[in-house]
């Protein structure tokens, strides 16, 4: 943690203590690509070794700039870390504006020198040490889910009567219902909730998500926005919302706000009948012990961790 003088005494400035994902490239918002707008997000993790913890965050980083400034419109990456969990655990939110911009990064990998260097650039202080990519990065540890923003029919599901099913970004999932919204690039804590649907239910769990996802846009008094994501090239039917805070306090207030609002509480004992399925209520439409939920935050921008 960063080392604050008088912390006790001074009250820390969290805001700028820990910044928006935009803080760590030096492109301009308008060039960058996140979960609002983005026709497809990678979220790729990995476990930092111990011993180069410095030296990992500093790799990532680099990473990310040199894409971002490079495949300006097309990608943009930020770095997040888990925040109650898994000490040491990096997250990179890579933004593609479709699925085919996905082969712009695997050429950027294999075929920029530049990039190459980043990797396997000599980063020990150290004499007779190495730290490049391989030795920051235990084996085995890295993660990839790719998810899409939610449309109507997805999945072969049903299309509620009055649902526009041409919907291709997140952004338009809260359209008119939020002043401003927050996303991957402007948020401080992101909340990463999954749940893997019961088959039976597919078309009522997803309706039920987007009512969920709705209502929080719709009503909740704090800096909240909700996305929905479907997962591809992993589990069938597994469900993403992304929450994202402008800052800590609004998560606070989040917990607070579905511990006490009245119209969440009847959303979530609400029966859903669509075409012949099951009616369940609520969460009831997903499997048992498949909802996770992680908070993760932006990559603080210090080197005293």
């Amino acid at each position: 943690m960063m080392k604050t003088e008088n912390m006790s005494e001074d009250k820390l400035d969290l805001l700028s203590y820990l910044p928006p994902a935009t803080k760590q490239t030096s492109v301009s918002k308008e060039e960058l690509l996140n979960s609002g707008n983005a026709g497809v997000i990678i979220m790729r993790s990995g476990q930092v070794t111990n011993l180069y913890r410095n030296e990992a965050r500093e790799c990532a980083l680099e990473v990310c700039e040199h894409t971002n400034k490079t495949q300006k419109g097309f990608i943009s990456s930020y770095i997040y870390e888990e925040t109650y969990g898994q000490q040491d655990r990096i997250y990179w939110f890579i933004h593609l504006k479709s699925l085919s911009d996905y082969m712009r990064f695997h050429r950027l990998a294999n075929q920029d020198p530049a990039f190459g260097e980043i990797f396997m650039r000599n980063r020990s202080h150290f004499e007779g040490e190495y730290a490049s990519w391989i030795n920051m990065f235990p084996e085995a540890t890295f993660n990839e889910t790719v998810i899409v923003p939610h449309r109507w029919g997805s999945s072969g599901t049903n299309i509620p009567h009055d649902a526009d099913s041409s919907q291709i970004i997140a952004n338009q999932q809260v359209e008119n219902q939020r002043s401003q919204v927050f996303h991957s690039a402007n948020s401080r804590m992101v909340l990463m909730r999954s749940a893997d649907v019961k088959v039976k239910h597919r078309s009522a769990a997803r309706l039920f998500g987007r009512q969920y996802a709705d209502y929080i846009n719709s009503h909740c008094p704090s800096n909240v926005t909700c996305f929905m994501f479907e997962e591809h090239f992993g589990n069938v039917d597994r469900i993403h919302w992304h929450l994202n805070f402008e800052k800590y306090e609004d998560y606070e207030e989040f917990i607070e706000f579905c511990a006490l609002d009245v119209g969440l509480k009847a959303l979530m004992v609400e029966r859903i009948r669509m075409d012949g399925e099951v009616s369940t209520a609520g969460f009831g439409h997903f499997k048992q012990s498949s909802i996770k939920d992680l908070l993760v935050c932006p990559q603080h921008p210090t080197k005293d961790f």
